[in-house]
């Protein structure tokens, strides 16, 4: 999984995304990215022990995720254009809306 990232996430903390913010070309590794109501995020790479939380409201758009990584939709949460690869894990709540694809190597 290539990527173009300009923000590197590898040192296990948290960030969060907050109303009115937008953040893109993420490299997730390590820690955990944190879109709230009216955040968004784009063009996120999570792999390792990254974990991508889309909370309600919260909007992640074109996110690849694989190799361990984490993508986690809450109710009322949109992912869009998701790509999952081998070993990626996604946890969807109820009313969470999601589209996207497998990719397989």
């Amino acid at each position: 999984m290539g990527s173009d990232a300009k923000n590197l996430m590898s040192d296990g903390n948290v960030q969060i995304v907050k109303t009115g913010e937008v953040i893109g070309a993420t490299q997730l590794t390590e820690g955990e990215l944190i879109v709230e109501a009216g955040g968004r995020a784009e063009n996120t790479v999570v792999t390792g022990a990254g974990w991508l939380k889309v909370a309600t409201g919260g909007i992640a758009k074109c996110t690849q995720y694989g190799n361990n990584g984490t993508l986690s939709v809450s109710d009322g949460a949109i992912a869009t254009d998701i790509v999952q690869s081998e070993g990626g894990a996604i946890s969807l709540s109820t009313l969470a809306t999601v589209n996207g694809r497998h990719h397989r190597r």
